[in-house]
């Protein structure tokens, strides 16, 4: 994993923090599944079974390490990891909206929107 898509990047630059939220046995195994396959329609029952507890437990100590819910997390990487494709001058909105989870394309605009503060930048020809 790159530094610019490590998943601190989705919720701000903490750096100092990124180690202990991988390291964390809980945490770790779900913040490596997010990264490897962001489009899953994740649950936090789903993210739970990746780190091997119940969800409950799961989401107590999710909160507790990261300081933030497992699905608002998701939602924050997933629009990072967004920004980041959108960069890319061959993607597409619609690509990207299924890349991070999105059947529909106008559904990303609208959670790209308020996560990030402004639409998805759409280049000439898309």
């Amino acid at each position: 994993m790159t530094a610019s898509s490590h998943p601190i990047r989705a919720v701000g630059d903490r750096s100092a923090t990124a180690e202990s939220w991988s390291a964390d046995p809980v945490v770790g195994p779900a913040l490596v599944a997010v990264d490897t396959d962001p489009a899953r329609p994740w649950t936090v029952a789903a993210l739970a079974a990746e780190a091997g507890v119940a969800a409950p437990v799961f989401a107590q100590r999710f909160r507790e390490v990261v300081g933030t819910a497992p699905l608002t997390y998701l939602r924050q990487r997933r629009m990072a990891l967004a920004a980041e494709y959108l960069a890319d001058p061959s993607a597409t909105v619609a690509a990207v909206a299924r890349r991070v989870g999105y059947v529909d394309p106008f559904s990303f605009s609208v959670a790209f929107t308020q996560e990030r503060g402004t639409p998805p930048r759409l280049r000439p020809g898309r």
